[in-house]
This record gives structure tokens, sequence and C-alpha cells, in this order.
């Protein structure tokens, strides 16, 4: 998230909140989000969603968010 989030900052957009990036997961159609799914204590001391994704899958989260973002994991 921190890739993404260090894009918009740059583009003037509001950072990624978690629950979006969740949704964002669940929809996306290369990722069998239930096979990655997890779940993690916040700050609060609430129990969180969370996946843990593997290399892969987590490529493609990152690749989704524009076309610069793209550019640059595929170029790292």
């Amino acid at each position: 998230m921190e890739i993404i989030n260090e894009d918009r900052k740059l583009h003037g957009k509001r950072p990624v909140r978690h629950d979006n990036l969740i949704k964002k997961i669940e929809s996306h159609p290369g990722i069998d989000h239930l096979n990655f799914k997890g779940v993690y204590r916040g700050s609060n001391g609430e129990d969180r969603p969370c996946y843990y994704l593997p290399e892969r899958e987590a490529h493609l989260m990152v690749m989704s968010e524009s076309l610069v973002v793209q550019t640059q994991v595929y170029d790292r």
C-alpha cells in the first residue's frame, strides 16, 4: 500500500484506505482472494481482515493503481 500511497501523494490524491483496498482485492479477477485471507490486530486492538498476498498477487494489486505505477513495478 505504501507504493500506491506514495504515487497518490505525488499526484495530489488521497491515500487508499484499508477498507477500499480490501474491496479491491476481493473484486480483482486475477486474484483468488479466499486463498489468502487472514486477520490482524489493529492499533485499536480490534481484529481486522487482511490478505497475505504472494508476490504475483501483490504485483497485480499495485499495478492496478495506474499505468504510471504499473510501469514503475514492471521496470523494477
